[in-house]
Order: structure tokens, then C-alpha cells, then sequence
């Protein structure tokens, strides 16, 4: 949760922060997730060729990558993402070494971007730098709720009637966010944006009314924000339209990025559900 509110800030006020504290913060981030991986590192077959590995084979992939060398540092790229998966599979690591793990290469990720910036081969208008810190933000998300009591409770479940409807739902959800998040800003202005942001606050309002059964315990908030949270993302849009405060703006992007997690977590919890009951379905 640490690390979820401190991406929320830097990411909200990075056009207020001075760089020195944006970096700051964001290296406190990148702690905060090498403390996550140890953790889980320690308590499941820790093994030193594994860190000693990840270690060796990320000095080098940002020393490629700073110097301008491409191919190599893709290769290493999909070589890291492959053996992820597989020995994720093979071992049959539980979901929060496998989502540590992961996360930890998004760290590397983001270190990266760093060196493409220090390297002159980004500018600071390019949005790929941004794109990685919402994904970023979006699998910390998924880290905090699968850790808590609400996901290891069982606090929500799909009908196998409203299986359907409920991934139809919840993909452009998603899709919607990012579109609105997007670093190049909107396509649309006036009037059509308008229209643009009263659809997708009544896209999430389907989305919440339909889920309002769906959830109970830990995890019944849900559906209410959902509702809420987008109306209200509509609301501060137009208030900073016509007001001069110049806090109204910070307070828009951040409740985009809170709509943003809320859509991906719903979208997570749908799609983990669907997974789960395409592996055990339902017996007559």
C-alpha cells in the first residue's frame, strides 16, 4: 500500500514536484518493492544463483541499453519475461512470489527509462516513461489487493450466467482509463470530450450495477466506487475547466489514477475469476 500511494503522488504531482524529489520518491518506490521480493524470496526456496543472476544480468542489461546497444537488451528482454513465466509455471510459485518477482522486473524497467533519459535517447515529452510507471502503478495495485484478507477470503464470485457480461464489461473498462491517462493527453477537446468522459462514467456505471451481487465481505466497497469514483472524475474535469485554482488540475489526475487502479483491480478480479472457473468448472 506503501508503494501504491507513493507512485499515486509522484505520478499526480509530477508537473508541480521538483526532479529531486520525483527521484527521490521514485527510488523509495523501487525499495519498497526489493523489500516485497525479498520477502518473498526468503519464505519460498530462496537460491542464491537466482539473485546472483537477476543482479549480473540487470548491470549489463542497463549498461546495453545506456550505450545504445538495442538488440541485445531485447534479447535479454525476452529471455527474462520467458523464463519468468516458465519457471513460474514449473515451480508452481504461489501468486505473490510470481507478482513479486515481476514487479521487481518493472523496477528494472523503470531504471531503464532512466538510462535511455540520461543516454539522450529520450526527451522529456516522450510518454513511454509515463506508460511504464502506469503499468507499474496497475501491478502494484493487483500486489496490495491479492496480499490482503478480502482476496484469501473469497469475497467475490461470478455467476456462471453473468460470465459474459462480466469480462464484456470490464476489458474496455480498462481500455477507457488508459485512453484518458494517456501521456500525449486527448485527441478531443470541448464539447466532444465532453461526451467522451459522460460515456465512460456511464460504462462504469453498467459495469458497477451489474457487480453490485457479485461482491460481499472485504470486497463490497467495490462496486460503489466504481460508481462513484468515475462521476466524480467527470465533475473535477469540468470544475477545472472554469476554475483558477490551481489545485483542481492535481486533484483530477489524481482521482483518474484512483479510477485507473479501481478499473484494472476490477478487471483482475474478473479475469482471475473467469480463469478460475474455466479451470474447475461447475459440475451439474
Amino acid at each position: 500500500m506503501l508503494a501504491v500511494a507513493a507512485m499515486l503522488v509522484s505520478l499526480a504531482f509530477s508537473s508541480t514536484w521538483p526532479p529531486a524529489n520525483q527521484l527521490l520518491l521514485h527510488r523509495s518506490v523501487d525499495l519498497l518493492v526489493l523489500v516485497m521480493y525479498f520477502w518473498e524470496f526468503a519464505r519460498h526456496r530462496p537460491s542464491f544463483f537466482e539473485f546472483s543472476g537477476i543482479s549480473l544480468t540487470s548491470a549489463g542489461f542497463l549498461f546495453l541499453v545506456f550505450k545504445g546497444a538495442w538488440l541485445m537488451p531485447v534479447v535479454i528482454m525476452v529471455m527474462a519475461v520467458l523464463w519468468l513465466l516458465l519457471t513460474w509455471v514449473a515451480q508452481q510459485w504461489p501468486l505473490q512470489r510470481g507478482l513479486t518477482m515481476a514487479a521487481l522486473f518493472w523496477v528494472i524497467l523503470r531504471l531503464t527509462m532512466m538510462a535511455l533519459r540520461m543516454g539522450g535517447h529520450l526527451g522529456p515529452e516522450d510518454p513511454w516513461p509515463r506508460a511504464v510507471d502506469l503499468g507499474f502503478l496497475a501491478l502494484l495495485s493487483v500486489i496490495a489487493l491479492t496480499s490482503s484478507r478480502a482476496w484469501h477470503g473469497r469475497r467475490f464470485a461470478v455467476p456462471v450466467p453473468g460470465q459474459f457480461q462480466a469480462g464484456f464489461f470490464s476489458a474496455p473498462l480498462v481500455v477507457a482509463v488508459m485512453l484518458k491517462l494517456w501521456p500525449w493527453g486527448h485527441p478531443l477537446s470541448g464539447a466532444a470530450q465532453g461526451w467522451v468522459d459522460a460515456g465512460f462514467a456511464l460504462l462504469a456505471a453498467v459495469t458497477a450495477w451489474s457487480a453490485r451481487r457479485w461482491t460481499w465481505g472485504g470486497l463490497r466497497w467495490m462496486p460503489p466506487a466504481l460508481l462513484i469514483m468515475p462521476v466524480n472524475q467527470v465533475a473535477l474535469g469540468l470544475y477545472a475547466k472554469v476554475s483558477s485554482n490551481t489545485l483542481v488540475p492535481l486533484l483530477h489526475q489524481l482521482s483518474g489514477l484512483l479510477v485507473f487502479c479501481l478499473a484494472f483491480l476490477w478487471a483482475s478480479l474478473v479475469w482471475a475469476e473467469l480463469w478460475r472457473n474455466e479451470r474447475s468448472p461447475a459440475t451439474p
